[in-house]
This record gives structure tokens, sequence and C-alpha cells, in this order.
């Protein structure tokens, strides 16, 4: 499956974050994830959805953050890009150490603090 439209990850942000804080935090992040990327002259759809859907996982398994979704990802055929971000930016959380290695991995890092 390739990346999907914005409104399907609206959709599974949808179905899988309930909290409205949680989802302003996924809009906030994804907006200045885009900016970067215009910046940067990078993918916008990428970086958006990247950090979009960085913490899709986090309500509903907080202690396995974000591996569960990372093998959701996997599963569905994400970029290996937006999966190794959605990694790193966990650096240091419920025992994650991949430090980010690409540009979007470093925004993404730097956009959720």
């Amino acid at each position: 499956m390739p990346l999907p439209t914005r409104a399907e990850a609206r959709q599974l942000l949808e179905q899988h974050v309930q909290d409205e804080y949680q989802r302003y935090h996924a809009r906030m992040v994804a907006t200045a994830m885009e900016g970067y990327a215009r910046h940067y002259d990078e993918d916008p759809d990428l970086w958006f959805l990247t950090g979009f859907l960085h913490d899709i996982d986090f309500e509903e398994f907080p202690e396995e953050h974000p591996g569960i979704s990372l093998g959701w990802f996997r599963e569905w055929g994400y970029p290996e890009e937006l999966i190794h971000a959605v990694e790193a930016h966990a650096y240091g959380y419920n025992s994650f150490k991949t430090l980010p290695q690409t540009r979007l991995a470093s925004a993404l890092l730097a956009c959720d603090e």
C-alpha cells in the first residue's frame, strides 16, 4: 500500500486516537513537518504524513509505543524513510535506541519536542 491520502490518514488517526489533545498534537507536528519539507525541497506529503501518524499507537499502546505502529507501517508497505523517522523519534523512550539518520527523522524528533 502506498502512503495514505490525507483523508485516509485522518481516518486512521480518528480510529486509533480519541484524545483531542493528541489529535491536535498530530496536526501541529504534521504542519511543522510540511513546512520543513517545503523549505528543504522535500516531499511535503511524506513529511506531513510522517508527522501526522508518528504517535498513532501512543494512546492505545503507550508501553510499546512506537513499536505497534512500526509494525502497522511495515505491514501497510509504508516507505522505510517514514518508518525510520517514527522509530528514531522515540530514542530513549521504551528502550528504543535508534538515532535519526535522515533529515526527515531529525525534523520529526525536533518537531515532536
